[in-house]
């Protein structure tokens, strides 16, 4: 493990994520989930709900809002 300059979590919320003790303590810089319970116990990043019914839904629709899209015809 390696720390870095900017963290992200996605699908989960810092208070429930179970993070192992080794990395603790980590700033969580950006949220990006559909849970109903917004992040607590002194989050103090970017949190971003969609309130949509996956994680996944949330980060797809943040790629089309950025202008971005998918080619079906790349394989990676």
């Amino acid at each position: 493990y390696e720390k870095s300059d900017f963290n992200i979590m996605v699908d989960t919320i810092p208070s429930h994520a179970g993070l192992p003790e080794k990395i603790k303590p980590v700033d969580i810089n950006l949220v990006i989930d559909h849970h109903k319970d917004p992040p607590n116990g002194g989050f103090v990043g970017q949190y971003i709900n969609h309130k949509a019914g996956s994680a996944c839904a949330t980060v797809f629709d943040l790629i089309d809002e950025l202008g971005y899209s998918f080619n079906d015809d790349i394989e990676q």
